[in-house]
């Protein structure tokens, strides 16, 4: 994930120096990839908790 933000932050610094209406183009992209992959972790995170709770309760 480290990686990933070092990534990241190169490119937004790199996209700085171009046209103001790419960038956003390029940060909006970005914006629903991130949310995609919160949703994801989001949905992993309560299967696990739903799986503690059946594994406490057994």
């Amino acid at each position: 994930m480290g990686r990933i933000a070092v990534v990241y932050l190169s490119f937004v610094s790199k996209t700085n120096g171009t046209i103001r209406g790419g960038y956003m183009r390029q940060q909006r992209r970005w914006r629903n990839r991130h949310e995609s992959v919160a949703i994801a972790n989001k949905k992993h995170s309560r299967n696990r908790v739903l799986r503690d709770n059946l594994s406490t309760t057994t």
